[in-house]
């Protein structure tokens, strides 16, 4: 994730807005020792995948390409259980939520897509520890260069790019060049020592510097951000505004190694349909109405009713109750 893009950019299409739900419900299942055919769960998948990148605003590949790729994958997943399924989702390109991971940045680079490098870190709470591989898992590594209490423990970092090479700088000091592009699997690979400050990677070709992505490290003060991707619904008892939350600083930047529980409270004409975040081992349910955030992140799904009026959705961070935040969402007609 581009440091500042905003992320709801990037979230499922409209006509697919009620996945959420779905694929909630299928990873709760799980969890409930319950079970559903390998054709349902393959159809909540099959959506998350063609849903993601329909998207008009989404920066994601086309899913001529990466979607095909993607279900030739699943198809090998036909028999097996939920958790399975949810445990692919979890590390593979679109989270439960409808999320971009760094592979699917990977494959927008591989396609020549995506002209600038992107830098993905493994998770530095979990050096050292393996993770689980399959042809269609890749690793597991988010976009965040926030790893509050690991300063001066050891980090991978890898730069996916198609330049022929890539070098890599940490608070301005290079950490040296690397060749990348297709002859090394479109990835850069180096091992430094955490260090908060500014991540960034430059792409060279031929010499000649073609693109930059860059990483912050967020401040230490934890704030809530939140975004309704609809300014009204219809009065039709389906229509759905789907709100992102997001930790971030004062400037912005994005805390995705924060953790915080999120409540919600939902009021008036419409109801809560589902509060969740992208952790695919969650055992918390979907129904309630407080959530802690994974990765920085959790969303909800407010159901208008079937009568005009307004929603008063009002949401807060435990411990932080003095600075709710309150949304009014209109109900018109159909």
């Amino acid at each position: 994730m581009p440091n500042g893009t905003p992320f709801w950019g990037q979230r499922l299409c409209r006509r697919d807005r009620n996945l959420l739900v779905d694929a909630q419900q299928l990873n709760h299942a799980h969890h409930l020792g319950l079970h559903i055919s390998a054709a349902k769960a393959l159809t909540v998948v099959d959506r998350v995948v063609r849903g993601a990148h329909e998207h008009a605003n989404a920066r994601r590949i086309d899913v001529a390409h990466l979607g095909k790729i993607e279900l030739n994958g699943l198809s090998g997943l036909l028999e097996r259980q939920v958790d399975s399924i949810a445990q692919a989702i979890g590390v593979r390109d679109i989270d439960l939520a409808g999320y971009r991971r760094p592979v699917s940045f990977l494959r927008e680079i591989v396609y020549g897509l995506r002209k600038e490098p992107y830098i993905a870190v493994e998770r530095v709470d979990k050096y050292g520890k393996k993770c689980s591989k399959t042809p269609w898992m890749l690793k597991d590594n988010i976009a965040s260069w926030t790893w509050r209490g690991y300063e001066g423990k050891p980090a991978v970092v890898d730069v996916y790019s198609d330049a022929q090479e890539v070098e890599l700088f940490l608070n301005g000091k290079s950490l040296g060049r690397k060749a990348a592009g297709e002859a090394h699997g479109f990835t850069a690979s180096f091992e430094t020592c955490y260090e908060p400050g500014v991540l960034e990677a430059v792409n060279y070709q031929d010499g000649r510097e073609t693109g930059r992505h860059l990483l912050c490290t967020a401040g230490e003060e934890v704030l809530l951000h939140v975004a309704a991707d609809q300014k009204e619904l219809r009065a039709d008892g389906e229509d759905l505004c789907f709100l992102t939350m997001h930790l971030c600083d004062a400037k912005g930047t994005p805390d995705l190694y924060g953790k915080r529980r999120i409540h919600i409270e939902v009021e008036g004409a419409g109801t809560l349909a589902a509060f969740g975040n992208a952790d695919p081992q969650s055992v918390e349910s979907y129904d309630a109405p407080c959530w802690e955030t994974y990765d920085g992140y959790a969303l909800a799904a407010v159901r208008a009713g079937g009568e005009k009026g307004e929603i008063s959705v009002t949401i807060w961070m435990e411990g932080q109750e003095e600075q709710r935040q309150k949304i009014l969402i209109p109900v018109n007609e159909k």
